[in-house]
């Protein structure tokens, strides 16, 4: 009668460890920024099936959601293309959560963006912050919110380029990512950097 015992509490702790190693190796990514964590999809390369335009690159970065309270802070600099826009959908069920496209996108200094109309007339500024987020903390003060919906696993940032220029994306550097863990409500959140997922 023990032996059966033993095997079920074996099995039990192996799946612990197994789950809490799993989440442990999923979340081992980089603490600070980092901008090699983008995977390449380029319109020219016609081996990719998912691009239907020669002119258009995507950068995506998957993660598997194993903390309901982590948020991502992208920064980068405007590229020098036609159009420029990051989008956030959930692999679970195949959903776009958000978009933004670049005209929408608020600069750091609050100056306009490179891409509003007549913009050779106005003093524009190339640097954003883009911070994708929980539902749940969408009406916080943070600049150029992209949420995503509760019960989210799988999460899809992607950015995409039309008609770039000078190189696959456009004369800039990717931008950094960093993960954070929000609690707290109202005015009272709190931010923690954490390790990005892998």
């Amino acid at each position: 009668m023990k032996k059966p015992l033993y095997i079920l509490i074996g099995i039990v702790l192996f799946l612990l460890i197994g789950y809490f190693t799993a989440i442990r190796l999923l979340n081992a990514g980089n603490a600070g920024p980092d901008n090699t964590v983008w995977q390449t999809f380029i319109g020219r390369d016609t081996t990719v099936g998912i691009l239907p335009d020669k002119y258009a690159n995507y950068y995506s970065y998957t993660v598997a959601l194993t903390n309901p309270n982590i948020g991502f802070k992208i920064k980068g600099t405007f590229p020098q293309t036609r159009y420029f826009s990051f989008n956030v959908y959930s692999l679970g069920d195949n959903t776009t959560q958000g978009s933004l496209v670049d005209y929408q996108i608020e600069t750091d200094s609050g100056k306009p963006n490179p891409f509003i109309a007549n913009q050779d007339s106005v003093e524009t500024d190339k640097h954003f912050t883009v911070h994708i987020v929980p539902e749940k903390y969408k009406d916080q003060k943070l600049s150029n919110i992209l949420p995503y919906r509760k019960g989210a696993r799988l999460l899809t940032m992607v950015i995409r380029l039309y008609d770039y220029d000078i190189d696959d994306y456009g004369g800039e550097q990717f931008p950094t990512v960093e993960a954070f863990n929000l609690s707290g409500e109202g005015d009272n959140i709190i931010t923690t950097p954490t390790n990005l997922p892998t």
